[in-house]
Formats: structure tokens, sequence, C-alpha cells
């Protein structure tokens, strides 16, 4: 997944998170993701350098475990400190949204998991972060960076009003 839609997503409900605002979640939250840390995106790239094997190979790079939509925003909230009775969920329906754009929620619209045993195996890599370990260093080195900004909810028309 692109890194720069990572941080977007993990920003945003931080963002929503600590202002108090109601967070999107697409359905029933039930969708799963998979997240991988950019340090550990780096690190691999690192050392596709210097594995001779990983020439001409493709790899998945990511976390080791996949993760409901409800469920990576109860890991957010878990960062900030908060329980899952101080957050306000707001359904909308993600089939009516066009699914190649990322307008209004920066995630896939669809179960996204992948394996990276591959990886693992070629390049002897495991990843360094954890899903609540990324999330709280996203929490202190991106999002500490944006949470005086101010909020923007074009976003929230986009997805609520579709």
């Amino acid at each position: 997944m692109d890194q720069e839609i990572i941080i977007k997503l993990k920003i945003g409900f931080f963002e929503r998170l600590f202002t108090k605002k109601a967070i999107p979640i697409p359905g029933d939250g039930s969708l799963i993701t998979q997240l991988g840390h950019v340090s550990d995106l780096t690190d691999v790239m690192i050392r596709c350098i210097n594995f001779e094997n990983s020439k001409n190979n493709i790899y998945n790079c990511s976390g080791e475990k996949g993760v409901t939509i409800k469920g990576l925003i109860y890991f957010c909230a878990n960062v900030l400190g908060l329980n899952q009775n101080e957050i306000s969920l707001r359904t909308f329906d993600y089939q009516k949204l066009d699914p190649k754009s990322r307008k209004g929620f920066p995630i896939r619209l669809n179960h996204y998991q992948t394996d990276i045993s591959k990886i693992k195996r070629d390049l002897e890599w495991v990843p360094t972060f954890d899903l609540l370990n990324g999330l709280r260093d996203s929490f202190v080195k991106d999002f500490n960076n944006k949470k005086n900004e101010e909020f923007d909810e074009n976003s929230d028309n986009i997805l609520f009003n579709s």
C-alpha cells in the first residue's frame, strides 16, 4: 500500500479521535486491511540491494497481520489512551464511492491482505513494527506535527452525502 495513503489514513483517524469527531467507517467496519511501517519498507529496499536473489523478484512488504477497519480505529484510539466507548463511528455506504478514487476514504474499499512469507524467506527479514507500535510511532512522528492544523470537513461531505 502506498505510504502516503497510509500516513493520510492514520493521521485522519488520529485527527478525528483527537478532536472528538465522528470517524467514517465503511459499512460495518469488517473490511480487512494490512498496513506496514515505512521504516520496515526502507529496510526491505536496502536489503534488496544486498541480496542477490532479490533481483527480478516482486515482494509484498507489510506487517504480518491483517486488521479490520474497525479494529484499526480501535488501535488508533488505544494509542491516544481512549477506550471504545469514547469514540463515535459513523457508517457510510462505500459501494457508492468510486473504488479507484481515494478522495473520500484513503484506503481500498475491499479486503486487502498480503502474504509476506516470500520476502521473509528471500531477504531473511521480519517486520520490526507490529501494528500497535507502528501506530504509536506514526502518532509521534506524523500526527504531532499536524495536530494544530484546522480540521478539514470536505471528506465528510464526500463520504456521508454519496
